[in-house]
């Protein structure tokens, strides 16, 4: 059996370890019908925020405060006040920096017709996301199981399902 040299190990390691992202270098980056944007932490934090105290899986309550998924794509520039006609079979999907995915119905996130209630967070406890959950973390309240509850979310898309 052949030994690996420790420099190739520290290469192989570096090579398959998940890149960190730091709260003040990160974006989100959203695109939508007709447009994209990309978003900084400051964007995220001067707009409307909420907060929940929700448990995660198996963990201990804590508090989460962030603004909602609808006002973070009102400030990208998505259309999702007026959802009718061929909107209604638009969807949001969140995809994190591991490659999780979520998807919800525009209709289902509009104020006018679902209002369910979806937060972008990104403070737990009064601080700042721990890494290996941030920059952003969906949190879906109403849910019983925090299934679409994504961690690491660096991309939205608002997109139209296929005729």
């Amino acid at each position: 059996m052949t030994s690996l040299k420790p420099s190739l190990l520290l290469f192989i390691g570096l090579a398959t370890a998940t890149p960190s992202v730091s709260q003040e270098s990160a974006v989100l980056r959203v695109f939508f019908p007709g447009g994209q944007a990309v978003l900084g932490p400051s964007d995220l934090a001067a707009l409307p925020r909420d907060s929940v105290r929700a448990r995660v899986h198996d963990g201990p309550e804590r508090w989460y405060a962030g603004p909602s998924l609808i006002a973070v794509l009102r400030r990208a520039g998505a259309r999702v006040d007026t959802i009718r006609g061929p909107a209604l079979a638009h969807y949001v999907l969140a995809e994190a920096r591991d490659g999780y995915r979520v998807l919800f119905s525009l209709a289902e996130l509009a104020p006018a017709l679902g209002n369910e209630r979806v937060l972008l967070v990104d403070r737990m406890d009064g601080q700042t996301l721990p890494l290996d959950d941030g920059p952003w973390r969906l949190l879906v309240p109403g849910e019983a199981h925090p299934t679409r509850w994504a961690r690491q979310v660096v991309t939205i898309r608002v997109g139209a399902v296929p005729p």
